[in-house]
């Protein structure tokens, strides 16, 4: 067997979970509700399918999905606690959104996205599940990052026949995205 397949338990009970989350946990009816807010995070005492409100105890891990539905790819969240928060939709529309990623602080999560028809990256408020787009351009920007004081995503970028790594201010949009690397 090639190296890069051993059967390492971790690598067994990480794929063995994605694949429990993809069977058991998206077997929600096709429906066009609003998808829920997230204005608290706290414990729950009963989790439910479809929550109008996430709440989570802050323990534990969150898991972040992109799962593809009906055409799109749409993202997902739940704890490693499924009694905390239940595997729930997070984002829904006629577009992709891939690759997310956790703040350190816990409070949002960086995405890719084609919703404005470009690979852009957003960010998303937990809290109140406003989302905002951090970069504008033609380029292809995915697979966000975040630095460790959560102010800044790197990410990789198409720019010019390549694939290069560039750096963007998550809070002040009046800074230029930071070229890190310029080789083909």
């Amino acid at each position: 067997m090639p190296s890069h397949l051993s059967n390492s338990p971790a690598k067994i009970f990480f794929a063995l979970t994605i694949l429990s989350l993809l069977l058991f946990g998206c077997t929600q009816p096709a429906e066009t509700t609003p998808l829920p807010i997230i204005p608290t995070l706290e414990a729950t005492e009963a989790a439910t399918s479809t929550p109008s409100i996430i709440r989570y105890s802050g323990e534990g891990n969150l898991i972040l999905l992109s799962i593809e539905e009906n055409g799109y790819a749409h993202l997902f969240i739940q704890s490693n606690r499924s009694q905390d928060l239940p595997l729930t939709r997070i984002t829904d529309g006629g577009w992709n959104d891939v690759a997310p990623t956790l703040s350190p602080d816990r409070t949002q999560i960086a995405f890719a996205s084609d919703r404005n028809g470009y690979w852009d990256l957003y960010t998303m408020d937990l809290q109140s599940g406003e989302v905002t787009q951090i970069t504008s351009s033609p380029e292809y920007d995915s697979s966000p990052s975040w630095s460790p004081d959560g102010k800044w995503l790197v990410f990789e970028t198409y720019v010019d026949d390549n694939l290069e790594i560039s750096v963007v201010s998550v809070g002040d949009r009046s800074q230029a995205i930071i070229p890190v690397t310029f080789d083909p």
